[in-house]
């Protein structure tokens, strides 16, 4: 590579390039109202979207999206921006699925009860699907910590029912920086399951989740780095999830984050049913008797409140590698220009004082060439420079990408 000075081209050395790496840090934030979807005042923001692509029943037909996408303002805006998915997904052999499962039939298609149960099919696959991602394999599952081996004493750090949040590119760019991640969100509702009721938050008290720093794990083989999601209680430190950094991916294990003892009430949807159902029943209860969507407007809409407080925060990381080349002009080049002004009638250097014979000039603009004199890439200085035949001039010029 070159740089051009009238006839004459500078050539680089090896001692004149330099590579270099780098990272650019970034700080984000989603705040409550825009996971509910709701204001404090109760009116729709359209902050989240749902996609309708699951239908079953005939009678009075249910549809489902299978998972939901947080936006940063109203999602029919042009000037929105996803800021991340949020779905859930049940491990075929955890006591959720068991619970409820009938039978297997003959060519391996799970049978669920069609009247107590919805989507439970599509529950496993999301799972299994993630799983593949992160894992490696469809028949894995998530633990507590991760690379947990799970024997019948320890089946409560395996991650049955999980909340899996996918961080947009955008926003997670190259990585989420460790130790960086925060959220904050409500184990409660007051009883409710749905926005049938006014929820009472100024008597619930928000838990804070985060990594551990200290459970950082690479997986070089699949997925990256992978943590431990964390929150204390009662001064204990409990895990309560998985991130994955550099996937831009969050794994809440459900029976962790949110209190299965609490009694809900609400009016959920039921194939072949004319009208809405009231049913009373703990939160598992509700996760396979309800459709995807419904479990995710009980999450977003009541667990992660409604203010414009910070609901989830992270810093993430963006590489920037860099190539520094230095220009070197030494006394005797670049002092001459072509242009016409530069010399008088007679062909001589025009310059400052009749007994001054050396002419001078001010760069601007440096030229890189390949080695075929093709023009690559223009540099341009932040003033004009002057150079003459007493000055050695280096000039530092930065490629990032």
């Amino acid at each position: 590579m070159n740089t051009y000075n009238s006839n004459s081209l500078i050539t680089f050395s090896n001692a004149d390039k330099l590579y270099t790496s780098g990272s650019v840090y970034q700080l984000v934030d989603v705040l409550q109202v825009d996971i509910s979807s709701i204001d404090p005042e109760d009116v729709e923001t359209s902050t989240r979207k749902k996609y309708d692509v699951f239908r079953s029943g005939t009678v009075n037909e249910i549809t489902s999206s299978l998972f939901h996408t947080i936006f940063d303002q109203d999602n029919t805006l042009q000037t929105s921006n996803e800021l991340l998915d949020i779905t859930i997904g049940s491990y075929v052999s955890g006591t959720t699925v068991q619970d409820v499962l009938l039978e297997t039939d003959s060519a391996g298609k799970l049978i669920f009860d069609s009247t107590g149960t919805i989507m439970m099919r599509e529950k496993i696959d999301i799972y299994r699907q993630y799983a593949k991602e992160l894992l490696g394999s469809t028949d894995s599952y998530f633990t507590l910590p991760y690379g947990e081996t799970i024997i019948e004493s320890n089946v409560a750090d395996r991650i049955d029912d999980a909340i899996f949040i996918n961080i947009k590119r955008l926003f997670s760019r190259d990585g989420i920086v460790e130790g960086s991640f925060a959220m904050k969100m409500y184990n409660e509702s007051s009883g409710t399951f749905n926005r049938t009721e006014a929820i009472d938050y100024d008597n619930l008290t928000p838990q804070i989740i985060f990594d551990d720093t200290d459970t950082v794990t690479f997986n070089t083989i699949i997925s990256g780095k992978v943590g431990t999601i964390v929150k204390e209680v009662n001064d204990q430190v409990v895990k309560v999830g998985q991130i994955w950094y550099d996937k831009g991916i969050v794994v809440l294990d459900s029976k962790k984050v949110i209190n299965l003892e609490e009694e809900l009430t609400g009016n959920i949807t039921v194939v072949n049913e004319d009208e809405l159902q009231e049913k009373t029943g703990t939160f598992i209860e509700f996760w396979t008797a309800c459709t995807i969507d419904e479990i995710l407007d009980h999450i977003c809409s009541t667990l992660f409140g409604r203010t414009n407080d910070v609901a989830l925060a992270f810093k993430n990381k963006t590489k920037i590698y860099s190539n520094i080349l230095f220009c070197r002009a030494a006394p005797s080049q670049m002092n001459y220009s072509y242009n016409p002004t530069f010399v008088d009638e007679e062909g001589k250097i025009r310059t400052v004082t009749d007994d001054d014979e050396n002419g001078f000039t001010f760069i601007t603009t440096v030229g890189l060439y390949d080695a075929g004199n093709n023009l690559l890439a223009v540099a341009k200085t932040s003033r004009p420079i002057e150079k003459n035949p007493t000055v050695d001039i280096t000039l530092r010029i930065r490629l990032d990408f």
